[in-house]
């Protein structure tokens, strides 16, 4: 198995990334059994998103789609931080951004150097949030419904995960600690903490 990095940025909706994805899918995509799996794993809300009229995330998708991929599995945070005002996107961040310090309290001891990365890194997802604006606020979470939609006006379609699947990652969640759980809904799979919804997982294949 050969890995190989490609220079890209969500400023650009990735384009550089999907240019070079067609042209590996070109070399390959005649073989026999070969298939392209994109795995869109917390980069989606990355992408800027200023106006419904200029979407990158939807021509990104697009593109995605162009590349007739067997399979897309797209996992994001499950919030909403694309509010227009201030007020609206530090009630978003009030009402989320506290599950990490709970972790952070439950599962690392005060002091520790790693609680200390922890907290910095949440606590620059909170100042970009509420300050930043333009290309400069990064953090625009989108919430599950509104990625589902996104992904259909592309072309897909949403698939559900085997009862297999399921019950895999909730065998090595009980592996790990009280607090965090699993849930099916609908289709898709939902990362939960003492039973808010955390992080959600949806696997999507081009509409026939």
């Amino acid at each position: 198995m050969e890995f190989r990095v490609v220079p890209s940025s969500p400023e650009d909706g990735f384009e550089l990334l999907v240019e070079q994805l067609r042209l590996m899918h070109q070399l390959v995509g005649g073989h026999e059994g070969e298939v392209l799996v994109i795995n869109c794993h917390m980069m989606g809300h990355c992408i800027p998103e200023e106006t419904a009229a200029n979407s990158q995330r939807g021509t990104f998708l697009k593109a995605v789609r162009s590349l007739e991929p067997s399979l897309v599995v797209l996992v994001d945070e499950e919030a909403d931080f694309t509010g227009c005002t201030v007020v609206d996107r530090l009630r978003a961040v009030f009402n989320y951004l506290w599950i990490p310090f709970d972790t952070i309290d439950t599962f690392l001891p005060a002091g520790s150097e790693q609680r200390k990365k922890y907290e910095a890194a949440v606590c620059w997802k909170i100042e970009n949030v509420i300050a930043m604006e333009g290309v400069q606020r990064v953090e625009r979470l989108e919430p599950r419904n509104r990625w589902g939609q996104r992904m259909r006006t592309a072309g897909f379609q949403g698939i559900g995960f085997g009862d297999d699947t399921s019950a895999e990652v909730k065998t090595m969640l009980d592996e790990h600690s009280a607090g965090w759980g699993l849930k099916k809904d609908e289709n898709d799979l939902v990362l939960t903490w003492k039973g808010h919804d955390v992080v959600f997982a949806t696997a999507w294949v081009p509409s026939s």
